[in-house]
């Protein structure tokens, strides 16, 4: 017994050595994300609801793109490091995007913490790893938008809610009621968790009350988290009262019509987007799941997890709602825990000494090569991706490629640009750029641009800002042939400076 003991404290301090190492590896890969300049979104963020008076940004709600419990922390934030205005934030990027990092970081320790409490150590070490490995989750770790601290929020919540279902005390509750009241007023979608885990609780009461009494079933602990929730869902909607009407009435909500069958595709393609579905995992998946179907306790444990990660698309489904791929989010730690969970069943195999240990050996060397999939390809080598947005000239912004990260650097470009090549009498032009983004960068560095083309006639010699260089040029040489096209700014990158000269 005592050579068991030691054994899993050799498993445990080995599974938070991998856990620590690969936080650490995940922080060192997102250097490219943390210092890349803000695009468009984030600039509107920024302008709009950051870089502005505390009262704006509570009380201000034009588009959807006002997190305001986000915005908040972010303005607050901001202030504390004196950015007061933008071109001071476009200057401090890792500083401004440092917070965002905090509340990934933080995500990673609740999936931890509730792996542990909710299953076991081996589960909350593997949906750690899971967690890192996931591309959207990496792609919005340092965003100056909502996302990152919905995630978080919502393993909190997740966390919480585990300990007030098993030792149902006041301070608990009144952390779930206030985690789900932020969870809601950072994005108003993040109803769609709320709901589902109100959903996933009911027919835990349903089952409670087929096989006690609805007496009784009301007093138990799902019964009761359901009121905490409903209570955070009340006080939402009283921090929205400012901006209430704006809130409900936009187009971002609209319905499309009740049962909207589409959005089972828009599930598939999510969970699509959100993992890398290599053999490697659809091995261990296929196993695991068999063991967890097995095991009672292990079955018994992850069907809320897979309630939640079911219940949101139906609820759209039913709504009639066309949500982008993004509302769905926040479910990257409950999708960690549950991949987690199951693959951890294959570690917990009771068989001959010779079966069980082979088992857990294949499935170690399957994880690995996942991960070092997973890692190597879609992290360390997502320039590929860059080189073929260039080649086929166009946008992509998923939750798993975005054009953005990591290869758009405007300040940087501007500034050279304004140094080695800028003159007021020469004109600027921009061409499928990011306007919105472009607006902020271009006042920085006193460069204008001229919206009109009919002055390419008068001039010998212009600029071209662009996203796709061999597109700008297709479409300039219709004002005048007789110019030649020259591309003067650096390495690969979405803000590409081209020089045009009226030949001999």
């Amino acid at each position: 017994m005592q050579e068991q003991i030691k054994n899993n404290r050799w498993v445990n301090y080995v599974g938070e050595a991998v856990a620590l190492v690969f936080t650490g590896l995940f922080v060192l890969a997102l250097q490219p994300h943390l210092t890349v300049d803000f695009w468009y979104d984030e600039v509107m963020s920024l302008e709009e609801f950051i870089l502005v008076p505390i009262s704006k940004t509570l009380t201000d709600y034009p588009a959807p793109n006002n997190h305001i419990f986000f915005n908040l922390l972010m303005n607050l934030w901001c202030k504390l490091w004196g950015i007061n205005t933008f071109a001071q934030a476009a200057n401090a990027v890792f500083i401004v995007r440092l917070l965002p990092l905090l509340f990934t970081l933080t995500t990673v320790l609740f999936v931890y913490l509730t792996g542990k409490k909710y299953f076991n150590k081996g589960t909350a070490f593997i949906s750690i790893i899971i967690l890192l490995t996931t591309i959207p989750f990496f792609n919005f770790a340092a965003q100056v938008r909502g996302y990152g601290l919905s995630m978080m929020l919502c393993s909190m919540l997740l966390y919480y809610g585990v300990w007030f279902y098993s030792t149902p005390k006041v301070k608990y509750g009144l952390t779930v009621a206030l985690l789900t009241a932020l969870l809601l007023y950072t994005i108003p979608s993040n109803l769609y968790a709320i709901l589902s885990t109100i959903l996933v609780l009911s027919f835990i009461v349903l089952g409670q009350w087929k096989k006690y009494d609805i007496r009784l079933a009301v007093k138990f602990n799902a019964a009761r988290l359901i009121l905490w929730l409903m209570a955070g869902i009340g006080l939402g909607i009283v921090l929205y009262l400012p901006v209430g009407e704006q809130v409900v009435n936009n187009e971002y909500v609209k319905s499309e019509g009740l049962f909207r069958w589409e959005m089972w595709n828009d599930a598939v393609l999510f969970y699509k987007l959100l993992y890398n579905w290599e053999i490697w995992i659809a091995i261990l998946l296929a196993v695991g799941v068999v063991l967890a179907v097995c095991q009672k306790k292990t079955r018994n444990n992850l069907l809320p997890f897979i309630g939640l990660l079911f219940f949101p698309f139906f609820i759209a489904f039913v709504q009639g709602a066309n949500p982008f791929d993004r509302t769905f989010l926040w479910v990257i730690p409950v999708f960690a825990l549950t991949l987690g969970s199951i693959v951890a069943s294959i570690f917990t195999i009771k068989s001959k000494p010779i079966l069980s240990v082979t088992v857990k050996i294949i499935a170690s060397i399957l994880l690995v090569l996942q991960i070092t999939s997973v890692w190597l390809y879609e992290i360390y080598t997502s320039k590929l991706y860059a080189y073929y947005f260039f080649d086929k000239e166009i946008k992509a912004q998923t939750i798993k490629h975005n054009y953005y990260l990591a290869f758009y650097h405007p300040h940087q470009r501007l500034g050279d640009f304004k140094q080695k090549y800028y003159a007021d009498s020469i004109p600027v032009f921009l061409h499928e750029v990011d306007k919105y983004a472009m607006h902020g960068y271009l006042p920085i560095h006193d460069i204008n641009w001229e919206p009109n083309t009919d002055k390419i006639a008068a001039v010998d010699r212009y600029f071209i800002i662009t996203a796709f260089e061999d597109r700008a040029i297709t479409d300039f040489k219709q004002y005048d042939t007789a110019f030649e096209f020259y591309r003067i700014s650096g390495d690969i990158d979405f803000v590409n400076i081209i020089e045009a000269k009226r030949g001999e």
